[in-house]
């Protein structure tokens, strides 16, 4: 547990155990095992990729086509987000779009670049988070550092957009790994040979 406080403003997407590592294990352990010959293996091993590929084909598919039907009241900002993250990270951002209803703006401090919000619980204990805003360009940084870790935007984050009346999350809190159009921006960009392999 005190180890969070050392990967704080590291962008680890929330992975902080070897799960992923081990369900990835578990998962090319349907396919190959320390007794079978290297022919095998390399049948097997490109089965398990062709698996792979066809998971992220299905995966794809469902962000796609189909819209999640909307369960909060805050409809603008959830509709907008099924159009930019993907099936997996929406589901995600929704349960953080919910924890923002048990939140409350304390106070607003005028800077000269922007404001910074103090934020709090509803009837917390007493412990508040700061909201830095800018507006030109639209950036929001959170002291919680959840964005900059996991790559979401936090509770914090939201419940200052729903008090500065927008309908929509500004581009500084998508990440565009986590974006529908990723592969479609990855492609252009190859397409257009801006992007080079390193040698």
């Amino acid at each position: 547990m005190w180890a969070t406080a050392h990967i704080r403003r590291s962008f680890f997407a929330s992975i902080r155990t070897t799960s992923r590592c081990e369900a990835l294990h578990s998962h090319m352990g349907h396919f190959v095992h320390s007794l079978i010959n290297m022919t095998d293996f390399v049948q097997q091993f490109h089965m398990c990729l062709t698996y792979f590929h066809f998971r992220e084909i299905e995966s794809d598919f469902q962000s796609n086509y189909g819209q999640p039907v909307l369960q909060t009241s805050l409809r603008s900002i959830e509709r907008s987000t099924t159009k930019l993250f993907t099936k997996e990270i929406f589901f995600l951002f929704r349960s953080i779009l919910k924890k923002a209803f048990l939140l409350r703006i304390n106070e607003c401090q005028e800077m000269s670049t922007g404001c910074i919000f103090n934020v709090s619980k509803y009837c917390g204990d007493g412990r508040e988070w700061r909201v830095s805003f800018c507006e030109e360009p639209i950036d929001l940084k959170c002291s919680c550092l959840r964005m900059e870790s996991f790559g979401l935007p936090c509770d914090h984050n939201i419940v200052m957009l729903l008090y500065l009346d927008f309908d929509e999350l500004p581009n500084c809190l998508v990440l565009s790994r986590w974006s529908k159009f990723t592969k479609d921006l990855i492609r252009e960009k190859y397409s257009s040979g801006s992007v080079y392999w390193d040698s």
